[in-house]
């Protein structure tokens, strides 16, 4: 609930529609979509490609993640590191991609995210995403509270620039 407040709050403060902010809160209140992701930034620093996401458990059940992948394009290594969060937001910090990597699986409890750094190599995938102008990535997890493994994907943009 606290989670739905805050995407509400933000969501009101950025001059969102009614429309747009009822998409995104509904789920988080109705926990009809059990991992809720947030695409934060997207963007290259020097050859990489850096996707900072938030994930949010949305369901009463605790959750693990399996772990993450790219789908679009696919086969391409990914690594996964816990993003520093300061007082000003979620920001990528200094730490070297070795520190804070994220062990698999991680677990999630009801109602609480995880922020997390992506990173691919950029100038590697360039000619195979060029033609697309987004990627898409993939979470596997795995509630609690069901028998089957699920996972869910969301479509960031590729951009040049730096997030």
């Amino acid at each position: 609930m606290g989670e739905a407040i805050g995407l509400l709050v933000s969501a009101l403060a950025t001059g969102k529609s009614a429309a747009d902010i009822a998409s995104a809160v509904l789920p988080l209140l109705r926990s009809s979509t059990p991992l809720v992701t947030h695409v934060l930034r997207s963007g290259q620093e020097g050859s990489q490609h850096v996707v900072e996401l938030h994930l949010i458990n949305a369901t009463p059940h605790g959750m693990y993640l399996m772990g993450a992948s790219l789908a679009r394009p696919k086969g391409v290594p990914l690594t996964c590191r816990k993003a520093e969060v300061s007082g000003s937001g979620l920001g990528l910090g200094t730490s070297p991609s070795g520190q804070g990597a994220i062990v698999w699986p991680y677990r999630l409890v009801p109602g609480t995210h995880l922020d997390c750094v992506l990173t691919f190599d950029a100038q590697a995938t360039r000619q195979i995403i060029a033609n697309w102008g987004y990627g898409t990535l993939r979470v596997d997890y795995r509630l609690l509270s069901a028998r089957d493994p699920s996972y869910t994907e969301a479509d960031f943009a590729i951009r040049n620039e730096a997030p």
